[in-house]
């Protein structure tokens, strides 16, 4: 499994009412794994986000990013990032497809 971070960005995300920069954590892997993964790094399992494509990731702020780091996950850039995303969209159309 690898767990993964993109770059910290400013998405005008308010924290405690200030604005502050954050980026995404994502495992290759299972859900689980992620999970487990998180609870290493002292995020709470409840704060788990699923996109509209079912893409399952926790957003964090820089000082968590550093203990992902720390602990093994990947930084890559937004762009590596957007093309992880795009091969999980076609994955997704795909078993999609075979199901029908």
């Amino acid at each position: 499994m690898t767990v993964y971070v993109d770059q910290m960005m400013n998405n005008l995300w308010k924290l405690h009412g200030k604005y502050v920069k954050n980026c995404h954590m994502w495992s290759d892997n299972t859900t689980q794994e992620l999970l487990d993964f998180v609870e290493k790094i002292g995020l709470k399992k409840e704060w788990v986000q699923k996109s509209r494509i079912g893409w399952v990731h926790f957003d964090l702020v820089e000082s968590y990013r550093e203990k992902a780091v720390k602990n093994g996950a990947v930084p890559i850039t937004n762009r590596q990032a957007g093309k992880m995303i795009i091969e999980y969209r076609k994955k997704e159309r795909k078993s999609t497809h075979e199901m029908l």
